[in-house]
């Protein structure tokens, strides 16, 4: 079940979910951890109920400013499994932190 859902505009939906993913970091001091991140994952459906779109964010409070600086990667859709149809727009990841 989504764990939230939203009518759009001409009939069309929205459901959100909040999943979880693991995340491994690596530290200045070559240390690495695993952390637990979540995540967002927003499906758009036409009213006939066909996906017309798939997008994924990282939504941990603790790792948003990370993430927008490409920090992780795709690591959302990554984790999931998802496939991509074009050239990821992910950006590869940083340096270590």
């Amino acid at each position: 079940m989504p764990d939230g859902f939203k009518m759009l505009a001409h009939g069309a939906k929205a459901y959100e979910w909040q999943l979880r993913a693991a995340a491994e970091i690596h530290t200045e001091q070559g240390e690495r951890r695993t952390e637990d991140l979540f995540c967002t994952v927003t499906v758009r459906v036409s009213p006939r109920e066909r996906v017309t779109s798939v997008k994924t964010e990282v939504s941990s409070v603790s790792a948003r400013l990370y993430a927008s600086a490409g920090a992780f990667g795709c690591l959302c859709a990554d984790s999931f499994g998802m496939k991509r149809e074009r050239k990821p727009a992910c950006k590869t990841p940083l340096a270590p932190i």
